[in-house]
């Protein structure tokens, strides 16, 4: 069940009447929004909150919630690595980053350019980041991001995916059930 501070924080906002969908529909109300929240667990909670509500402060904490799954997982795994924290922390981070703010930076997730494929995203709408990056960030060698963390970051980012699965099964569950209920 959600805590009150975040059914607070939900609820805070009023219907915004000037943002209409294409088909004139409004954009839910932030009540139903918490409803449709309510009963998940903290990973999807706080993915939803940094996500969707753009909330700085469950984005910190999904970053710190995932650096400690990594580091219990370095645990039982038995990683060896000579800048381990740094390297998880990294890894932690850029997961969170990757699945919260995805979208293409040159067309801005329409992925298009001039009636043409996006060069940038290959026309997905989202944003590439290539293994060298990737490995950069975090602070390890190319050779071995590939051979020994690529897997591990692809875990992580994975995780915090199925969080986002999970943000949308509890809404999409809870509209269908309001819309049998007042059909």
């Amino acid at each position: 069940m959600a805590s009150v501070e975040v059914l607070g924080r939900l609820c805070a906002v009023a219907v915004d009447f000037s943002r209409v969908s294409g088909r004139g529909q409004v954009e839910l109300q932030s009540l139903e929004v918490a409803g449709f929240l309510s009963g998940l667990e903290k990973g999807p909670m706080l993915l939803a909150m940094a996500k969707y509500m753009r909330d700085e402060g469950a984005q910190r904490d999904l970053f710190k919630y995932q650096a400690g799954w990594l580091h219990g997982l370095a645990l039982t795994d038995g990683w060896d690595a000579s800048d381990l924290q740094r390297t998880m922390d990294s890894m932690a981070f850029l997961s969170v980053d990757e699945v919260i703010d995805n979208t293409c930076r040159r067309c801005h997730g329409t992925k298009f350019i001039r009636a043409k494929a996006c060069p940038a995203c290959d026309g997905s709408g989202c944003r590439l980041i290539s293994a060298r990056s990737i490995a950069n960030q975090i602070g390890v060698a190319d050779t071995t991001f590939r051979r020994v963390w690529k897997g591990r970051y692809q875990a992580a980012v994975d995780r915090i995916r199925g969080f986002d699965v999970d943000v949308n099964r509890a809404v999409s569950k809870a509209i269908w059930q309001d819309v049998f209920e007042t059909a």
